[in-house]
């Protein structure tokens, strides 16, 4: 994936208090990998893979300008696995990220649910449920989980929503409906089909 300047300008930019953070950092490719850090987070809402270091050229570019520090000493920084992990638990501590756990999970399928009831297409319901899991500052997932999250809560709204519909139907009307599904044995087609079909003039 690759980013605009707009975009890193308005996710992946550090604050003051970023700035502030990553001088806590002595060392120079240190700083530059815990602002990597920091930002890939604002950009994404979760940590880079750690094996190799997952970088985005762009992303690292823009914080090593910020930074005035040389995007080559990444190199150093993806050799330190273990100041990686310190780092990913300081910055989770700092920005007050919580992690996908049993907890993050029911809430997702819960707010999914709820969207499920009034939206219907799959891709707004996963773009809704990634915003959800940045505003509660719940670390996004791999995407199959929330693919699975959205698949499943779909399913249960739809069935939710039919079982709503189908208890408000009286039982003379329901045998109605039920009887359009019934082809005749005079005809081809059941009565659906024929009010589904297009006219001939």
């Amino acid at each position: 994936v690759e980013f605009t300047r707009r975009q890193l300008a308005q996710k992946a930019r550090l604050t003051e208090a970023d700035l502030e953070e990553v001088s806590r950092c002595r060392r120079p490719h240190n700083q530059l990998g815990f602002g990597y850090q920091v930002g890939f987070v604002h950009l994404l809402n979760r940590f880079p893979k750690q094996e190799p270091l997952e970088l985005v050229d762009e992303l690292l570019l823009f914080t090593a300008v910020q930074l005035r520090i040389d995007a080559n000493l990444i190199e150093h920084y993806q050799q330190r696995r273990q100041t990686i992990s310190e780092h990913q638990q300081r910055i989770t501590d700092y920005l007050g990220l919580r992690r996908f756990d049993d907890r993050a999970r029911a809430e997702l399928e819960e707010f999914v649910f709820g969207e499920a009831m009034r939206l219907e297409q799959t891709s707004l319901l996963v773009k809704r449920a990634t915003e959800f899991l940045a505003e509660e500052r719940i670390l996004q997932p791999a995407e199959t989980t929330i693919a699975r999250a959205v698949a499943e809560q779909r399913q249960k709204a739809r069935e939710h929503i039919f079982e709503r519909v189908a208890a408000a139907i009286p039982p003379a009307m329901a045998r109605r409906v039920d009887a359009l599904l019934v082809v005749p044995e005079d005809a081809n087609v059941s009565p659906l089909q024929e009010i589904k079909a297009n006219p001939g003039n």
